[in-house]
């Protein structure tokens, strides 16, 4: 018992060994063990955003899908990303729970990831009152399906931007995933295959499959 108990400790050193190294490569990064988006749940979504776009996220990559994410949305910043931070379903007190957080040091995004949900009222005007409690420069982000707008019972004539999957998000994988060029070629083979699952699964809850107008 005492040799199987050693061989396992030392197996065990092996894969944590092996799991430091692939964690550097960004090899370890799986989508799915984060989201388990196989399962097509609406509420994953706003877990692979979150999980992407950290810092500290693990897919290995540290600011730079942050900072692919900014670059593509337009957002012009002078902090440091390294000092950025990412929350998904930030609760604040007496406002409400908001889907995807971005602390930058002198600036916040507030990312409201609306799927099939009906916008709650004065939804997006109690996350703009977040916004101005602040102290930062901040922005709200409506993230839907093809961006459309939100309710006017929920903004209450509040600024927010409007982003889509269709567009901004897709656009944004796909620079996530250019960025892997500069991987080995098993690397960024892996990442392929999970990126095509990945828009595969987004086309089954119909994010990619639907009418252009309306």
């Amino acid at each position: 018992m005492e040799k199987v108990q050693l061989l396992l400790d030392q197996a065990g050193g092996l894969v944590r060994e092996a799991k430091t190294k692939l964690a550097a490569s960004g090899e370890l990064f799986n989508l799915f063990s984060i989201t388990r988006i196989e399962r097509a749940e609406v509420n994953t979504h706003s877990a692979m955003i979150a999980e992407l776009l950290s810092p500290e996220g693990r897919h290995g990559q540290g600011v730079h899908f942050l900072e692919l994410f900014l670059s593509t949305m337009g957002f012009a910043h002078e902090c440091s990303l390294s000092e950025a931070r990412v929350q998904k379903e930030q609760t604040f007190a007496g406002y409400g729970r908001v889907d995807v957080v971005i602390h930058l040091r002198d600036h916040l995004i507030l990312i409201e990831n609306k799927i099939d949900a009906l916008d709650g009222n004065q939804q997006l005007k109690r996350y703009d009152d977040i916004g101005k409690a602040s102290g930062k420069n901040w922005q709200l982000w409506y993230l839907t399906k093809k961006g459309t707008e939100a309710h006017a019972t929920s903004h209450c004539d509040a600024s927010y931007r409007r982003l889509s999957y269709r567009e901004h998000i897709l656009d944004w994988l796909e620079r996530c995933e250019k960025k892997q060029l500069g991987q080995r070629a098993h690397s960024r083979t892996r990442v392929k295959r999970e990126g095509l699952l990945l828009v595969d699964s987004v086309e089954k809850v119909g994010f990619l499959r639907m009418p252009q107008d309306g």
